[in-house]
């Protein structure tokens, strides 16, 4: 059975889209990820993850600002920081989870 995955938004700018490929920019994030944060998502976008989802996911820095605790604008709005520090957190959360 696979794990169910939440989308990540890919960018429409040409450059970000570029930096999304080169970064090797996942596609999508482990629901289970995002799973404890769902009050943040619905402070930040008055929608649940799953509706949020089936609008089609989020970007890297409206995810990043979900896991952390913080409103979206609060989050760096530099692309590549926000894709390689997301990478940075779900590689911790593989990690993690692959130990249990």
């Amino acid at each position: 059975m696979s794990e169910k995955m939440f989308p990540l938004m890919k960018p429409h700018d040409r450059k970000k889209h570029e930096m999304w490929d080169i970064l090797k920019a996942p596609r999508s994030v482990p629901w289970a990820f995002l799973a404890p944060h769902e009050e943040q998502a619905q402070r930040n976008h008055s929608q649940s993850l799953a509706r949020l989802a089936s609008r089609g996911g989020l970007d890297a820095g409206e995810i990043l600002a979900i896991v952390t605790g913080k409103k979206w604008s609060e989050i760096s709005k530099n692309y590549e920081y926000n894709i390689r520090t997301l990478m940075g957190l779900l590689d911790k959360y593989g990690e993690t989870n692959a130990t249990e």
